[in-house]
């Protein structure tokens, strides 16, 4: 899936900016808690090189408190390659 994700054996890990983000709104672990209904050490674990990956709840609670998009906290590294395919009608369809 690119470089942001690594698998384990139980669940991915995800390469984030959530250390950087909460220290950039001048809050501290327990009170970007207090913010959005998560535990400290369960904030500390995601901030972590080694923390799993948030469920989607989680990651949208995390990002409202901090005012940020989910995508600026967890960006996706992943290449996207799009193709666009024209279909054209038939003359006389």
């Amino acid at each position: 899936m690119g470089d942001s994700w690594c698998s384990t054996a139980d669940h991915f890990l995800m390469k984030n900016n959530l250390k950087q983000a909460r220290q950039d709104a001048g809050l501290t672990l327990q009170s970007l808690g207090d913010a959005c209904g998560l535990s400290k050490s369960h904030l500390h674990n995601l901030e972590k090189e080694t923390g799993s990956a948030p469920t989607l709840p989680t990651a949208y609670a995390i990002a409202c408190a901090l005012s940020k998009s989910v995508y600026d906290i967890w960006p996706d590294e992943t290449k996207v390659i799009e193709e666009t395919i024209v279909v054209r009608r038939a003359a006389g369809a």
